[in-house]
């Protein structure tokens, strides 16, 4: 397995991980663990998959766990690449420009949320229309 893919990751990531858990997540999220997970190396990782699964939990919780792997690979893809400096990066005249970074919407500009979005059940109640008050 390598940094980015999530095939051997437990969704929903559970509040007491293993030691395997945490070495299996800690490659896909390229944080470097021990073979025995000191107490820092499971906060570090419990930290990065705790948001990343409430994340796709919340969007969808019923989705196929291959779906869910899927849309935390592209999520954490995103957020690394956008944390590079050079990326977005521009030369004008001269200048090298690095405009701001935001990743408020990097889980719908991944494509995550897209591909989570199939299956869900939506729960908004039936809209009425003025003209069905009459």
């Amino acid at each position: 397995m390598a940094v980015g893919e999530f095939w051997d990751v437990a969704f929903p990531w559970p509040d007491d991980p293993s030691a395997q858990a945490v070495l299996n997540a800690g490659v896909a999220l390229g944080i470097t663990v021990s073979e025995t997970p000191t107490a820092s190396e499971i906060g570090k990782v419990s930290a990065e998959m705790g948001w990343l699964s409430d994340l796709i939990e919340r969007c969808n919780p019923n989705a196929r766990i291959a779906t869910k792997r899927k849309a935390a690979a592209i999520t954490w893809g995103y957020w690394r690449e956008a944390a590079q400096p050079s990326a977005g990066s521009y030369d004008l005249g001269g200048v090298k420009v690095n405009p701001p970074h935001s990743h408020a919407n990097a889980f719908q500009n991944s494509g995550a949320k897209a591909l989570l979005s199939r299956g869900r059940v939506w729960r908004a109640g039936a809209i009425k229309s003025r003209k069905d008050d009459d």
